[in-house]
């Protein structure tokens, strides 16, 4: 499935390009306008909609660069589709992309890609079942998470490496339940963390770690940190 994430929130302007020439389109498909690759456009807030074009836009567009193609939001590069859209007098960018995708970059977000392959593992779990909790019970209407610590740290294509590519991959589809039941998968940097924060229910990444330089596989880390969860495949 896709996943929606609110990579930018409520912004007076947002500075937006692409790496291959798009189309902006609105909700319905309606052709808006060409923006060529490597050219940038800032849009504000106007009356009714979206301006900074060369004429005004409406309160939603989207930009679709294709498989092979990014988007430019505010610095970083992205994968898959994004959305702008109006939303409380601010603009709010919101990056539509399949969920594998944007596990990659999480997973580099999150922990250090050169840590052992079973920890990368675990968390590709832990940050898949997450996403997909959140997908069951989105934010708002517009968007399943955002992209903070509050949520998962997702700054696109900067965080993707070989390491966290295979993580995902050889983990595809795995998530943790709890009573027939897609998991709550909270994690935070250390056990104080955890303890604190979460009442001592959820992994610790740095024990994580330690685990896996132990030799602990990713099933062991993650029914060390889960216990009492199975894990499930998604089609």
């Amino acid at each position: 499935p896709d996943v929606r994430v609110a990579v930018v929130q409520n912004q007076p302007q947002v500075t937006v390009g692409v790496s291959a020439n798009v189309t902006l389109t609105d909700d319905q498909g309606q052709a808006w306008g060409d923006l060529r690759a490597n050219q940038g456009v800032t849009l504000q807030p106007g009356e009714g909609g979206l301006v900074g074009w060369s004429r005004p836009l409406p309160p939603s567009i989207w930009l679709n660069p294709g498989e092979q193609g990014l988007v430019y939001v505010n610095g970083q590069w992205y994968r898959g589709k994004m959305r702008l859209i109006l939303v409380n007098n601010g603009i709010t960018a919101i990056n539509q992309l399949d969920l594998e995708q944007y596990l990659v970059a999480v997973v580099g977000a999150e922990v250090y890609p050169s840590w052992p392959m079973h920890t990368l593992k675990a968390q590709a779990i832990a940050a898949r079942s997450y996403a997909l909790a959140q997908m069951f019970r989105p934010a708002s209407r517009y968007f399943d998470l955002g992209n903070t610590e509050r949520w998962q740290v997702y700054r696109g294509i900067k965080d993707e490496w070989n390491t966290t590519q295979a993580a995902v991959q050889s983990t595809r589809g795995i998530v943790l339940t709890h009573s027939g039941r897609v998991m709550v998968s909270m994690y935070a940097a250390t056990d104080d963390i955890v303890r604190n924060v979460f009442g001592g229910r959820g992994m610790s990444q740095t024990g994580a770690y330690e685990l896996g330089k132990q030799g602990y596989s990713y099933l062991q880390i993650l029914g060390n940190y889960y216990p009492g969860a199975s894990l499930s495949q998604i089609q």
